[in-house]
């Protein structure tokens, strides 16, 4: 694979355009806030090679997926993370034309995502099929003080050009969620409407009811003074929003700011998810870009502040470094028991965004190790959360007495894997969890969550093991058969090694 992004210790830098690594890019500049998040995509429609996604934390689709080989202990539906409604959507017309990067001359272009603040720039000449030349800057934001805002500044200067520049700012409903099921029906829309200033989108999944509302309004300026020029209202089916414009001749300019506020059923009852939204978005404008931004670059700096790991001498390792912890930050921000960290964070919905036992590998000794300890706490607590399903996991394939076992693949707690070598076989996974409980007291010197929660985990887990092993005679030993080790890439073996050894520190 080229190298086409620049090292930087602090940011991630795209110098010239690549519509050739579109889809790369768009992941590597994803951002999120640990309550929704999108792939780093442009915010004006583009209609080359594109992967366009949003998503909102907590809120899951029930796929009604029974594969060929299912068997006794498979959910009939599996819960995965759908793509949401598209909330940065904001077009940039002329007269005649309308901005797509696959179709004008990308004359300069330069995208930097920068870690210690959270926002994302843009900067661009373009040149339209016309000879129209425009300069844009963008800067997005997912708002970590204020975790249901998403904040972007879209700003455009004409070079040559003489005419009306509109801006509009939708919110778009018309989401195909997988390329490869384009007549896949996963979101109702409840309803749409505007006001003067602020536009909302209510929402809802099928199979189950969890529902967002998405409200906006904005901001508009000419040559950086405030306009109030009456809006044209977009009140479609599946797109609310609003068209602003100015006249400019060579050397004026146009921003808008856009903010847009996400409520979901799982912080708010579904009668007030629309007053919730269109409250908080009129709030932000109210309050304003710069408090909004200088708000969030401190909630930034305290991540920072506790969480920054130096690399003195390798820009390329630093960089790497903080970029693991700045992703890391946007997919989970710690103070909902009820989340968890999914694999792809908010960058797709690759493994379901759904949970493994990679958290407890992986994620939980990050957060024991450099932030305040709540956070890895509530890791734990997701899992003691969901210690029933765990129990109904192992009821299904004959186990008793309370002995669970936690499951591979996981949103609300039920097993969503689908092959049977790991589902019923990667056992191990119930281990990590054990492990976790106990390094959450060992490097807190706290036997608190230990002696209220965690302990009920212990137990359950443990019996699961007093029923799944079995002694062997010629052995006179205890023996674990049948598993899938860790590495997966071997299935149905006796005895793994790892399976065996975290077997018996569990029970210890």
């Amino acid at each position: 694979m080229k190298k086409y992004l620049k090292t930087d210790e602090w940011n991630i830098i795209e110098d010239q355009f690549h519509p050739d690594c579109q889809r790369m890019s768009e992941s590597i500049f994803s951002l999120g806030n640990g309550r929704f998040g999108q792939r780093g995509y442009f915010e004006e429609p583009y209609s080359s090679d594109s992967y366009r996604g949003s998503f909102v934390a907590g809120i899951t689709f029930l796929d009604k997926t029974r594969v060929g080989w299912w068997k006794n202990g498979f959910p009939p539906y599996y819960t995965r993370i759908p793509k949401a409604a598209d909330w940065s959507r904001i077009n940039l017309r002329l007269i005649d034309e309308e901005l797509d990067l696959a179709d004008w001359d990308v004359d300069s272009f330069n995208r930097r995502l920068d870690m210690k603040e959270g926002i994302s720039y843009r900067d661009m000449e373009v040149t339209s099929p016309r000879g129209n030349q425009l300069r844009i800057h963008v800067e997005h934001i997912t708002n970590m003080a204020r975790p249901n805002l998403c904040l972007i500044k879209y700003s455009v200067s004409s070079i040559n050009y003489t005419g009306r520049i509109s801006l509009v700012p939708i919110l778009d409903g018309n989401m195909v969620d997988n390329a490869d099921l384009p007549s896949l029906k996963i979101w109702n829309i409840l309803r749409s409407g505007s006001t003067s200033d602020c536009a909302y989108l209510w929402t809802q999944t099928r199979r189950e009811d969890a529902q967002v509302c998405y409200a906006m309004t904005y901001h508009f300026f000419k040559n950086n003074k405030e306009t109030t020029a009456n809006p044209i209202r977009i009140e479609k089916e599946k797109q609310t929003g609003f068209s602003v414009g100015a006249d400019v001749k060579p050397g004026d300019n146009v921003t808008l700011i856009k903010y847009t506020a996400i409520a979901s059923s799982l912080y708010h009852e579904r009668s007030e998810l629309v007053e919730h939204s269109v409250a908080e978005a009129l709030e932000a404008k109210s309050i304003g870009w710069n408090t909004l931004v200088e708000e969030h670059r401190r909630a930034w700096q305290e991540i920072w502040d506790e969480t920054d790991v130096v690399i003195e001498g390798d820009p390329e390792a630093q960089q790497g470094i903080r970029y693991n912890i700045f992703q890391l930050y946007q997919t989970y921000r710690g103070d909902d028991p009820r989340l968890n960290i999914g694999p792809k964070g908010f960058t797709g919905e690759k493994y379901g965004g759904n949970t493994y036992w990679n958290t407890e590998l992986c994620c939980v000794p990050f957060f024991l190790l450099s932030t305040p300890k709540e956070i890895a706490k509530n890791l734990l607590a997701y899992r003691h959360h969901q210690l029933s399903k765990a129990i109904e996991n192992a009821r299904k394939l004959g186990f008793k007495e309370g002995a669970a076992l936690f499951p591979q693949v996981t949103n609300n707690g039920e097993e969503c894997h689908s092959e049977w070598e790991i589902t019923f076989e990667e056992i191990h996974r119930n281990n990590i969890i054990v492990y976790a409980i106990v390094q959450h007291a060992v490097l807190t010197g706290n036997m608190d969550y230990i002696a209220k929660d965690g302990l009920e985990v212990m137990i359950a887990v443990s019996r699961f093991w007093s029923q799944r092993v079995s002694f062997s005679q010629p052995k006179q030993k205890y023996v674990i058969l049948g598993v899938t080790g860790p590495n997966e890439y071997e299935n149905n073996v006796d005895n793994n090694w790892y399976t065996n050894y975290s077997c018996i520190q569990c029970l210890k």
